[in-house]
């Protein structure tokens, strides 16, 4: 009986210093294999739609970390699409959006909520560096920028929050790390551009093609405090047979996002008073701009693509007859809930437009603009032997290039050689007005 106590006690005991032995060897091992598990979970879970863009694999790879890496509360979002790229040598300048919900759709996904950028630089070693717009890096990186991709204006504008995005960004700033936002952007979040460069809003056609059809009123989403629009910015329907069907910029800016999709466009400029504007259901071969670009009031920004078409990953559909197109303009809910353009005030929740005791009610409400088209060019390799085509005038008989160095005039569809006297810096910005 006492051999056998003896022997569950040492049995007992061998168990013992086992178990103490497996805890002292394995469990840091455990604990060790187990942290980079709680540190992943950390990583968010995102999908990234890069097929509309031509990017290399590797600089997609590191996009993605990026966007999984991010805090969460900035630029929100599981679902995300690179909407179109612009590139400079080794520059990549990448305009990001986040997916929604569009009821018009039956669901389906179309990049309408935040918008963003990414400026991406390749390496000596052919390794990518890159940063989400409004951060440090970002604001770092794009100082490196050469002048003639980015302007002065451009590269200001880069960093400045626009007023859509400026409420919930303040609520968050606390959430955010240190030094993450650059100071820039931060005080612009507590600035309001709109006092400091006052804009007198025109509607985005030109005049000579005046009137457009004011379609459809208030529409895009299902968010407060509009139940038809979304939190922070709305949509009307003007469109036009007329064969002009030039999208022009309401305000001077900087084009913002440019989304070329697989059956229309849009463009979003950032106007100079912290506005962002949305052009949609433009011809995906017939935009004129690029992003970072400047763009004056009344400068072409595309055309309309006219006819019925189904959604694709820039937008959704249009049901229209085949001569028709119209602009789904997206403009801001300003704080007292209106808007004024060519002197016509719209009201959140009303889709009248008044001016005085005259009334514009969709459908079928003429709508006359005051704009003036000026076609954009924007080349940052003009030079003497440089011939340009005008193949995108259709309002008139011929354009003038201002330049500082003098004017010069030639009708519309035809090819110029520019005069050896015709100079200016690489990157220029020339404006091509249409003679009336």
């Amino acid at each position: 009986m006492k051999k056998i106590l003896t022997s569950k006690i040492i049995l007992l005991s061998t168990i013992v210093i086992v178990c103490i032995a497996l805890t002292v060897f394995y469990l840091p091992k455990a604990i060790a294999e187990i942290s980079p598990l709680k540190e992943e979970s950390d990583i968010r879970s995102i999908y990234l739609d890069s097929s509309g863009v031509n990017l290399p694999a590797e600089l997609i790879a590191v996009i993605e970390k990026e966007l999984q890496e991010k805090p969460n509360v900035f630029f929100e979002g599981e679902n995300y699409m690179l909407t179109g790229v612009r590139e400079e040598e080794n520059w990549r300048f990448i305009s990001i959006a986040v997916y929604i919900k569009n009821a018009y759709q039956n669901g389906a996904e179309v990049p309408f909520g935040e918008t963003s950028s990414l400026i991406a630089k390749q390496q000596e070693d052919q390794s990518w560096v890159i940063a989400l717009q409004y951060t440090q890096n970002y604001a770092d990186l794009l100082k490196e920028v050469p002048d003639e991709y980015f302007s002065a204006k451009a590269k200001q504008m880069e960093i400045i929050f626009p007023n859509v995005y400026k409420e919930k960004y303040l609520k968050i700033l606390d959430q955010l790390p240190e030094g993450y936002l650059s100071e820039e952007s931060r005080k612009s979040l507590f600035e309001d551009q709109s006092t400091k460069n006052s804009i007198s809003y025109k509607f985005p056609w030109n005049k000579n093609n005046s009137p457009w059809i004011y379609t459809q009123g208030w529409h895009d989403g299902n968010d407060p405090p509009n139940p038809n629009c979304h939190g922070d910015w709305c949509a009307i329907d003007v469109g036009t047979n007329h064969t002009d069907k030039n999208v022009l910029s309401a305000a001077s800016g900087v084009v913002d996002n440019v989304c070329i999709g697989t059956i229309s466009a849009n463009v979003y400029v950032r106007n100079d008073d912290g506005v962002l504007m949305r052009y949609v259901h433009l011809g995906i071969t017939d935009v004129d701009v690029q992003k970072g670009d400047i763009v004056d009031q009344g400068d072409i920004l595309g055309r309309l693509k006219p006819g019925s078409f189904g959604g694709d990953n820039c937008s959704y559909g249009a049901s229209q007859k085949f001569d028709f197109g119209h602009i789904h303009w997206v403009i801001p809910i300003t704080e007292n809930g209106s808007f004024i353009v060519d002197g016509w005030t719209i009201k959140q929740g009303d889709d009248t437009w008044t001016n005085g005791i005259n009334i514009i009610d969709p459908p079928n409400g003429p709508i006359y603009s005051s704009n003036q088209s000026n076609l954009h060019l924007q080349n940052a390799s003009y030079n003497s032997t440089e011939y340009f085509k005008a193949n995108s005038i259709t309002a008139g008989p011929s354009v003038t290039i201002q330049s500082p160095n003098g004017n010069v005039t030639f009708e519309a569809d035809t090819y110029i050689r520019l005069d050896p006297g015709f100079t200016a810096q690489n990157g220029s910005s020339f404006h091509a007005k249409i003679s009336q």
